[in-house]
Formats: structure tokens, C-alpha cells, sequence
């Protein structure tokens, strides 16, 4: 940009008025909890829900972050934007196919790894772990 090139300032009421916004529901849903009427409204199924919906979100943001990057860089590198699209997409899912690959070797190779959700198996997950010989420095 050219130092004598002027800053258009246009939309920086709307831009300061949706930080102020998103800091004040911010505040607004830390508040709530100290009010229990709100609390006893809170089920598993609904926080379960709404940490799905809001990771969902955040996911699907920095992958198109990351998307648009890699398609430019494709660009870049002298690929057209049909081919460099192409590239980027064919990059992202195989990165996932790599990713679910890998975690299939992974549980393969340790069959004893289970995802425990149950408040009692805190139990069964320390007594599997004591049954693994440990590695030490002395070995």
C-alpha cells in the first residue's frame, strides 16, 4: 500500500460494534452461571450439543483458512485456478485419509486403547496402564 494512498475508515463503527458484542455475550455467558435457574437448565444434551455445534465451527473455519493458503500458494506456483482448487481439495482429503490411516495402525499396533466415557472406568484405565512394563532410565 502507498504511504499517500488513503485508509478508508468506513465500516470501522460496524467492525467496533461486533468486537464490543461478541466481548460482551462473552461476559454475558460467563454471568449466567452464577445464576441458578440458568444452571438447572443446562443438560448434558444441550452443552453436548452446543460444544459440537461451536467445534464444528471453529473446524470449519481454520480449514477454509488453510484451504484458501494452500490454494493461493498452488497459484503461486504456477498452477491455474481451476488445477490449483483441485490441488488444494485433493491435499485436504487426502490429509484426512492419511489421518484416519494412521490412526488405524496406531490402534492395531495397542488394541488395549479404548476411549472410556463412563464415570467408573477411571479404575479400569489405571489398572490396564499398571499392567504395561515401564520404561525407565534405569533400563
Amino acid at each position: 500500500m502507498s504511504e499517500d494512498a488513503p485508509i478508508n475508515l468506513g465500516n470501522a463503527g460496524t467492525g467496533f460494534a461486533l468486537v464490543a458484542a461478541a466481548g460482551l455475550s462473552t461476559a454475558l455467558g460467563a454471568a449466567a452461571v452464577f445464576e441458578q435457574r440458568v444452571v438447572k437448565l443446562a443438560s448434558k444434551p444441550i452443552l453436548g450439543a452446543g460444544l459440537g455445534f461451536s467445534g464444528g465451527v471453529m473446524l470449519y473455519v481454520s480449514f477454509i483458512e488453510i484451504f484458501g493458503k494452500s490454494q493461493g500458494a498452488f497459484e503461486a506456483d504456477g498452477y491455474e485456478e481451476k488445477d490449483a482448487y483441485f490441488s488444494a481439495t485433493a491435499c485436504l482429503f487426502g490429509g484426512m485419509a492419511l489421518l484416519r490411516l494412521i490412526d488405524t495402525i496406531v490402534h492395531r499396533i495397542d488394541s488395549s486403547h479404548s476411549v472410556c466415557c463412563d464415570a467408573d472406568c477411571g479404575d479400569t484405565a489405571r489398572a490396564s496402564s499398571l499392567d504395561m512394563p515401564a520404561l525407565t532410565a534405569a533400563e
